[in-house]
């Protein structure tokens, strides 16, 4: 009988310790920062969020841009100055919104874009993105959270996490 006791007192924490490791490991959980076009993750390095006054004018309404991609990203990608160049991917997300500061949730035809991974060397080849698109934006402090879903124009699901800090830019 001591001998079962001590060969079950050697394997049972040998067993345990086994099992723990690929419990806590969740391999399908994206990243922090990605962009997962058709299931293919692409680290995100930067965030821009840009705002526009809407086109009729009013003071109550904003055109907001999330755009994301590689470091190389300026902050100022939409004001049309000849450093707006990047390398990398890049996956610009426009909507309405009537908070000064983005955030919000946001559906449909109210949210739209593209992105491209090619690589902003003037070769670029952008996929739009109009249907089912879900968005939501929240912001503590400087620091921004980005949910994103929603289907290519290929047919791709395409979703976006972001967490972090964003520069924000008023082309206004």
């Amino acid at each position: 009988k001591t001998m079962k006791k001590l060969i079950l007192f050697i394997l049972i924490p040998f067993f345990i310790a086994c099992s723990d490791d690929s419990n806590n490991n969740n391999d399908n959980a994206p990243q922090d920062n990605v962009l997962i076009i058709g299931g293919q993750e692409y680290p995100l390095a930067k965030g821009v969020l840009q705002f526009y006054n809407a086109e009729d004018g009013t003071s109550d309404e904003y055109e907001t841009y999330l755009v994301f991609g590689e470091s190389s990203m300026p902050d100022n990608i939409f004001l049309g100055d000849s450093d707006d160049s990047y390398e990398g991917l890049y996956i610009d997300i426009g909507y309405t919104s009537d908070n000064p500061d983005g955030v919000g949730n946001f559906s449909g035809n109210d949210v739209g874009g593209e992105y491209d991974l090619t690589g902003g060397d003037g070769d670029e080849s952008y996929v739009s993105f109009y249907e089912a698109s879900q968005l939501s934006v929240s912001r503590s402090g400087n620091n921004y959270s980005v949910q994103f879903s929603s289907i290519d124009e290929n047919g791709n699901s395409v979703e976006v996490h972001f967490n972090g800090n964003i520069s924000v830019v008023d082309a206004n």
